[in-house]
């Protein structure tokens, strides 16, 4: 797979899920399986937040053989690394923004990679940003991020400003602890 890196530790896989994949997510998006609130407590996934609670949205993902296709194939870029499975789709609305943070925590200290996988691309705004670092990247449908879990590649994601974007999230955890 071409990876294009946006520096020495942060890269973007482009096309990382085909067209199919992509398109029997699309059909997730949208069936009538309802929407679920999650809360997550900020400390509990990273130490550089107050503890408070953010909100986002998610739709657990039945689709076994497609969870098993996506989450193998980030299995085989980080084969030194336990991955947490994909499980759920993941939205933001318009305005909705996630703020700066890091994957490391006290609470979860063995975590060594972050891993995002881009749904769609059709709304303005939604960059993934890089506040210590000086860049940001545009999602585009299908790609795939990694970044390194630690305080040095704090990150968050603007605000889209006319439709909601769908994302999959994963990390990568330390074997040996």
């Amino acid at each position: 797979m071409n990876k294009t890196y946006l520096d020495d530790n942060v890269y973007i896989i482009p096309n990382f899920l085909s067209e199919e994949e992509l398109l029997a997510l699309d059909a997730i998006i949208y069936d009538d399986e309802p929407w679920e609130l999650s809360e997550v407590s900020k400390t509990s996934h990273t130490s550089n937040l107050k503890d408070t609670v953010w909100k986002t949205n998610i739709k657990m993902i039945k689709d076994k053989s497609l969870l098993k296709v996506i989450n193998d194939k980030i299995k085989l870029l980080y084969p030194d690394l336990l991955i947490t499975e994909v499980r759920a789709l993941q939205r933001l609305f318009p305005g909705q923004i996630l703020e700066a943070h890091f994957d490391k925590s006290r609470y979860s200290p063995y975590v060594e990679r972050g891993f995002i996988c881009y749904i769609n691309d059709n709304y303005d705004g939604g960059q993934l940003y890089y506040p210590y670092k000086g860049f940001e990247y545009k999602p585009v449908r299908g790609s795939f991020a990694s970044h390194p879990a630690t305080e040095e590649y704090t990150h968050g994601v603007k605000p889209s400003s006319d439709n909601i974007r769908y994302i999959l999230t994963s990390f990568g955890i330390a074997k040996k602890i």
